[in-house]
């Protein structure tokens, strides 16, 4: 999702998937996690369509956790 920037209204919010780290209990997991830049400013955010799909991503990675235990 590409749009203007709210805070300084110069560059675009650009999206972004980079792997984050996550524990639950004793297990390590890797998750692709997407959030949105900003390409003049460089403030970050997630939307509420980024917020709802990490979720998901989030839920299932703790889905498998619990299948492969």
């Amino acid at each position: 999702m590409d749009n203007l920037c709210p805070v300084c209204h110069k560059g675009i919010l650009t999206s972004i998937t980079l792997p984050q780290q996550a524990t639950h209990g004793n297990r390590h997991f890797t998750v692709m996690l997407e959030y949105s830049c900003c390409t003049y400013c460089g403030f970050e955010t997630t939307t509420a369509e980024q917020e709802r799909n990490n979720a998901a991503l989030l839920e299932a990675s703790l889905h498998n956790l619990a299948q492969a235990a």
